[in-house]
């Protein structure tokens, strides 16, 4: 697929927002002139030197210009373009197109962002018509129902070279993790819970379990147990209750794990959002850890989504709201007060969408935390801290949406 356009143009917004990349090949097919896009386009249909292996469909969309769009489709009616060429084109105004491997989608929208996320809802439905297992649209799996359950962390927990769920109900309260050990590895990473929309999945759910073939390591994902509090929670913040933490209880039991598997490396935890923010709280109780984190939330007296950590205050902590939180509960909900009460700051790569205007506040205050406590603490007890900015977009979520697989992994493995 190839968009004609320019980089923040709807199309490459919506290849961004579907996870489309891989399939975006307009850098190795067309050269075109930002100031003329129309222009050069036309004349790359037209060019006989031209020769794909593939076949390649060219994407456009036209909010406003009405003159733009009917002088593509008098192009393309009166010239026959590459056999191995398709044009599919978005438009809100309607025009009457004739034309071989001419495709034209009537897009009616009362504004921009409206048409941005029709769009996209075309570009899926278009995605999910293409052969099941294919490379666009491949086989959905579901992460293994091979359960394990304990009471106490011990030999008889872990399995090698298979995929299992390992439930440990530590006093009512169920540890649930998706694991894959791989014999002879020393390494682990293990990965964190995003928020998630309660009514759309069951517990536990482990977000990225696809991601462990990819892992050179075992793995552990995490299903929080602080949901289970309240079925209105969409993200549990791995907070606990007021009188258990489980944040340290969590940490307990992955030092136990990385002790049977025989773990002779740093432990790296992994996660997005309010993964992220468990990540860093759970690889400080975890000395000599690792944190790896995308667009975390670090502060939840700051975090702008108000309504749900008042949810999970009252449903956790038992307090009303934010405002009532006593101090001696901050350690639950602000990282860098996490960090104090450990007397420990674990290394950190904190990668951050500079498109994420909202967790601006988050990321520039975690800087100015960060600072001041290294300089407090002893320095054998502070890590180091690796800044990684990026951009991406997407339609309805903005700039809260995390680094893609690809660059992600990469970023993990560098630590790990």
């Amino acid at each position: 697929m190839v968009a004609v356009e320019n980089e923040d143009g709807v199309i490459n917004k919506c290849f961004e927002t579907l996870g489309l990349n891989d399939f975006n090949v307009t850098d190795q097919i067309i050269q075109l002139d930002s100031c003329n896009l129309l222009q050069s386009f036309k004349g790359f249909l037209l060019d006989p030197n031209v020769k794909v292996e593939n076949d390649v469909l060219f994407i456009l969309s036209f909010y406003e210009s009405c003159e733009e769009f009917s002088s593509l489709v008098s192009f393309i009616e009166s010239n026959s373009i590459g056999e191995r060429f398709s044009v599919l084109v978005f438009s809100k105004d309607y025009l009457k197109v004739n034309g071989n491997n001419f495709y034209y989608v009537h897009v009616p929208a009362d504004n921009y962002i409206q048409f941005q996320r029709k769009v996209a809802r075309h570009l899926e439905l278009m995605v999910k018509q293409q052969p099941l297992g294919s490379p666009m649209n491949p086989l959905s799996l579901k992460f293994t129902d091979h359960v394990i359950e304990a009471n106490v962390v011990d030999e008889t927990c872990i399995i090698y070279d298979k995929k299992y769920v390992l439930s440990i109900n530590l006093n009512g309260v169920p540890y649930e993790m998706h694991c894959n050990f791989v014999s002879g590895s020393k390494k682990l990473i293990v990965l964190g819970q995003d928020a998630l929309t309660r009514d759309k999945v069951e517990l536990p759910h482990f977000f990225r379990w696809k991601w462990v073939d990819d892992l050179p390591c075992s793995t552990i994902i995490l299903n929080d147990p602080t949901l289970y509090l309240d079925e209105k929670l969409n993200g549990g913040w791995f907070v606990g209750s007021k009188e258990r933490d489980y944040v340290k209880e969590c940490s307990l039991i992955i030092t136990k794990i990385a002790k049977l598997i025989d773990v002779h490396h740093p432990v790296v935890f992994f996660g997005a959002s309010a993964g992220g923010f468990s990540s860093l709280m759970l690889a400080s109780c975890i000395p000599g850890s690792r944190a790896v984190v995308d667009i975390p939330q670090v502060d939840l007296f700051t975090y702008h989504v108000k309504n749900e950590v008042d949810k999970l205050i009252l449903s956790a902590l038992s307090f009303n709201d934010l405002s009532s939180v006593t101090d001696d509960f901050y350690f639950r909900l602000r990282v860098i007060d996490r960090f104090k009460k450990e007397g420990r700051v674990p290394d950190i790569v904190y990668m951050h969408n500079v498109k994420d205007s909202a967790h601006f506040t988050q990321f520039s205050s975690f800087l100015s935390e960060w600072t001041k406590l290294a300089h407090e603490l002893n320095q054998k007890d502070v890590g180091f801290l690796k800044i990684i900015t990026y951009s991406r977009w997407h339609i309805s979520k903005g700039g809260h949406f995390p680094m893609e697989k690809h660059n992600a992994v990469k970023q993990l493995l560098s630590v790990l």
